[in-house]
């Protein structure tokens, strides 16, 4: 069979499978934006103000917002039955924010929130540089070693230098973005309104914190390769 005759079936080959690449990207685009922590953590707190602003309070309506993020933190621990820190910290100061703004009917207090959240999230980053293992050697473990045996090499990696020097630059810069992240929040709050705020929130997010999870994510991938070479 010559090349001329082989070519139109390598080309009705591609036509076939670009189709199904296309397919996975739409669903994988679709599952993102259905993501419960977008959609109720973000899309819908901003939805909700926009309906609201001006037929009711600038308080009631962030109230009303917080509602969401407050219900799928909720409903994510009582799913997962497991006592989630930065779940317990979010619903925590969703809860805080909600109570203050109505005793004090100031927005603010909303508003502010994320920020305090994030903020203390980011301090106890920092904060366990001081102990024995920083958060994110814990963090790690918990997510990457499922066996005893992933466990024990986790833990006998730690006596590499560079393992040490990488989580404690992980944790810097995770520390870091998260202090950065709520700060500059908190300092918006003061100048833009709460609608442009809610709109302009996930930006920042995505600004400050992106590129270190993009990062991170890179480390971690190296990290489980390694891990499964001193396992075998």
């Amino acid at each position: 069979m010559t090349a001329m005759e082989t070519a139109p079936q390598h080309s009705a080959g591609a036509h076939r499978v670009a189709p199904a690449e296309a397919t996975d990207r739409r669903r994988q685009f679709l599952r993102a934006a259905m993501n419960p922590t977008l959609l109720f953590g973000i899309v819908a707190p901003f939805v909700v103000y926009e309906l609201l602003s001006g037929r009711t309070s600038v308080v009631t309506a962030l109230a009303v917002g917080a509602v969401f993020p407050a219900a799928a933190t909720l409903w994510t621990l009582i799913r997962t039955r497991r006592p989630d820190p930065i779940a317990l910290m979010t619903l925590g100061g969703i809860i805080l924010g909600l109570i203050g703004a109505l005793i004090f009917d100031s927005p603010l207090f909303l508003l502010l929130k994320e920020s305090v959240v994030t903020g203390t999230i980011g301090l106890v980053f920092l904060g366990s540089l001081l102990a024995a293992r920083p958060l994110t050697f814990v963090l790690a473990r918990s997510m990457m070693a499922s066996t005893p045996a992933q466990s024990a090499a986790l833990e006998a990696s730690w006596d590499r230098a560079t393992v040490r020097a990488g989580h404690r630059r992980t944790t810097i810069e995770w520390g870091t973005a998260l202090v950065v992240e709520a700060g500059l929040r908190a300092a918006l709050a003061f100048v833009l309104t709460p609608g442009t705020l809610l709109f302009v929130s996930p930006f920042l997010t995505a600004a400050v914190i992106g590129p270190v999870a993009i990062v991170t994510f890179r480390r971690r991938r190296r990290a489980a390769a390694r891990l499964a070479e001193d396992q075998a």
